[in-house]
């Protein structure tokens, strides 16, 4: 205002405030609304996780599109996920280096239940179902050895199938028969057993007490004893 804009351009040679008054000001135009984003592009391949890694910070995409190299814009707070020109999800940014924005959706059916069913809520669910099924999940979750949550999981779809009555005289049926496993649970819904009058003396299997492993897996891991 009082030296460089007052004194003849070099090139122009006029005063650039005269320029900037005569010509200039009037093509002004207003500061927008909002602050100006500034947007960092990246691509990157999602991953069987369902899981795009950006500057070592993790943001999932629908699963469907595992194998895909995908466009992701980084903006100030919002993360933007591109497959060709479709946006297929946005994320809030993720402040620190290992942190993870996660939406569930995202995943496959069977890779949710193992998120979302922990065992916990899997005896919650089955125990919603009725005393049969609640006690089959039980049985199979009580195994040391084995992991059958896969088969708890299993089970429990098939109230969607068959409805909560059919499922849990099945598991009554199965328990009966000593084998509540989610094969001999379809395999009753199947064959449309689960009705039929429970006999005492149609035990087809042992009590589950009768063949349990003779020594518990703990046994196993007791400090540095040999067997």
């Amino acid at each position: 205002m009082e030296e460089a804009g007052v004194r003849d351009h070099g090139t122009t040679r006029e005063m650039p405030l005269t320029r900037f008054n005569r010509s200039e000001s009037d093509a002004l135009q207003e500061l927008p609304v909002e602050q100006f984003d500034l947007v960092s592009a990246y691509r990157a391949k999602l991953h069987h996780d369902c899981h795009v890694v950006v500057d070592g910070r993790y943001y999932s995409a629908p699963g469907n599109l595992v194998g895909n190299m995908l466009d992701i814009y980084v903006g100030r707070r919002v993360v933007e996920i591109y497959n060709g020109t479709e946006l297929v999800t946005t994320h809030t940014v993720v402040e620190r280096k290992g942190g993870r924005a996660t939406r569930m959706s995202h995943y496959p059916r069977h890779k949710r239940e193992w998120l979302e069913k922990t065992p916990e809520r899997c005896r919650e669910l089955a125990h919603g179902i009725g005393d049969g099924c609640g006690r089959a999940v039980e049985e199979l979750l009580s195994d040391r050895v084995q992991d059958r949550l896969s088969s708890v999981h299993s089970i429990l779809r098939l109230e969607e199938q068959v409805g909560r009555d059919r499922l849990n005289a099945a598991c009554r049926r199965a328990l009966h028969y000593g084998d509540p496993r989610y094969v001999r649970v379809k395999t009753i819904l199947d064959a449309g057993l689960e009705y039929l009058p429970l006999d005492d003396g149609d035990r087809a299997m042992p009590d589950s007490g009768d063949y349990l492993y003779a020594r518990s897996a703990e046994s196993f891991f007791a400090g540095n004893e040999v067997y």
